[in-house]
């Protein structure tokens, strides 16, 4: 078997197949990992889409909309039973900035969420984080945007 193979390769026909089937098994290879590799691609960027699409619609939105377009302050957000609802199920979506400015601007003052009571000495702190909230959810907002694209 083994001295067959050797008097093939001797052969000019040996000389050209062998070459032929070797390129043919890289080109596959090649092909087959290029596929791959681009499929990874898009599943990546497809479920990093995702992820953006359910930051901006579950939690950066609607903050947006409440704070930064209707002006109101952090606490007020807090005040509608649905955002807060939709807050604690996807707190874990926000940056650490935004969380620790909502966690120091609602460890102020007393009351629930549903009746928010802030002392007086406190107000001008509450204006204070949402104002440098609203820059931050600005700034989170255009660059969520311009990934999601």
């Amino acid at each position: 078997m083994l001295e067959l193979l050797v008097s093939y390769l001797s052969t000019d026909s040996g000389k050209v197949v062998i070459p032929a089937l070797i390129g043919a098994i890289t080109a596959i290879l090649i092909m087959v990992l290029k596929d791959f590799i681009l499929y990874e691609f898009r599943e990546s960027k497809k479920e990093k889409k995702a992820l953006i699409d359910k930051k901006l619609s579950a939690l950066y939105g609607p903050m947006y909309t409440v704070i930064v377009s209707a002006n109101q302050t952090l606490p007020t957000f807090f005040i509608d039973k649905s955002n807060y609802q939709n807050f604690v199920a996807h707190q874990h979506l926000l940056s650490p900035e935004l969380q620790s400015m909502i966690d120091e601007c609602l460890s102020l003052g007393d009351g629930t969420f549903e009746n928010p009571t802030a002392k007086m000495n406190d107000i001008p702190k509450i204006l204070e984080i949402t104002e440098s909230f609203k820059v931050q959810l600005k700034k989170e907002m255009d660059s969520l945007r311009k990934n999601y694209s």
